[in-house]
């Protein structure tokens, strides 16, 4: 974990961590042990819950996030066309539940209702 806090990859919420900085701030080494121990007399409860809670985050199976495309390149307005077809399915479905749902019927039943409808006619 100081690795990682000195490699910048861990930072403290200025707002909502000063407890926790200042208890980081008062940990010091104990002199008298033979092995490498914080002072039994400083306060460390809010330091072990970050290292235990640190320790089950498993940052090491994290995959880097690809950075987004270049604004109007090729590969953005793919992404963009891509987006919007999602967004207007999503609205169509959205609007054929609602109908459905207005009428009291499911969606399967609206579809098979509005078959017959067209094939009456």
């Amino acid at each position: 974990m100081n690795g990682e806090f000195i490699q910048g990859r861990i930072k403290l919420h200025a707002g909502r961590c000063l407890q926790l900085a200042d208890e980081y701030a008062g940990l010091i080494w104990d002199e008298r042990s033979e092995k490498r121990e914080e002072h039994p007399t400083c306060p460390n409860d809010l330091c072990d819950a970050t290292l235990y809670a640190w320790r089950l985050c498993y940052s090491y199976l994290s995959v880097a996030i690809a950075p987004p495309p270049k604004m109007g390149s090729p590969e953005w307005y793919a992404q963009e066309e891509e987006e919007m077809e999602k967004a207007a399915v999503a609205q169509y479905h959205a609007e054929r539940e609602a109908e459905a749902d207005s009428l009291g019927m499911s969606v399967d039943e609206l579809e098979l209702a509005s078959w017959w409808q067209d094939r009456r006619s």
